[in-house]
């Protein structure tokens, strides 16, 4: 049998309380979301890692340089909208350049960890199918470190926040449009 609530026990729940004790899920499910959108996008920088070292013979850093350039784009993107909920427009300086930016201390990490296991195979002289493998892993540690910082860049500082009001009007509006909008007062009464 499902509980029901009724009227009086609706009017006794604190509207405080019931925000509390949601937030936890709402954190839980933009975590489960970003790591949805991490799954996605580690798919296509180690599909593209992999083809540009095994069938392209590109050194392992510029695969992996190029791999995060075409993973941060639908980063981004899915992060933003799916994760986060935003639907507004986008802000270069405030979002996009610091997600950007973030993407590519990840890119710094990551190539410094491949550059090193790149040239420990080459040493090795390991088999090309190992080396892409060692390779995969090291690209997956410099972003795995970052991961987690990221995300809470992203929740408290880039996503998380409000989005802030239009200070210009939408085109084909009137300059006195939005909030701030002038509106015809009733004439005072003289006392």
């Amino acid at each position: 049998m499902i509980p029901t609530l009724d009227v009086a026990d609706a009017e006794a729940i604190d509207p405080a309380e019931t925000h509390r004790c949601h937030r936890p899920n709402k954190l839980i499910h933009r975590l489960a979301r970003c790591m949805g959108v991490s799954v996605v996008t580690t798919a296509i920088s180690l599909v593209t890692l992999a083809v540009g070292t095994a069938a392209l013979g590109m050194p392992g850093w510029v695969a992996n340089v190029v791999a995060t350039t075409l993973a941060t784009g639908p980063s981004y993107h899915l992060n933003r909208r799916w994760t986060w909920g935003r639907r507004d427009t986008s802000n270069l300086w405030c979002e996009i350049l610091p997600f950007w930016l973030l993407s590519f201390a990840g890119l710094v990490l990551s190539t410094i960890a491949v550059g090193v296991a790149d040239a420990w195979a080459g040493s090795l002289h390991l088999a090309p199918s190992s080396r892409t493998s060692l390779l995969l892993v090291a690209h997956l540690s410099g972003f795995g470190v970052l991961w987690i910082v990221q995300f809470i860049l992203l929740d408290r500082v880039l996503f998380g926040r409000e989005p802030r009001a239009r200070t210009t009007p939408p085109r084909g509006q009137p300059a006195d449009w939005g909030p701030t909008r002038s509106r015809s007062r009733a004439p005072s009464r003289a006392a």
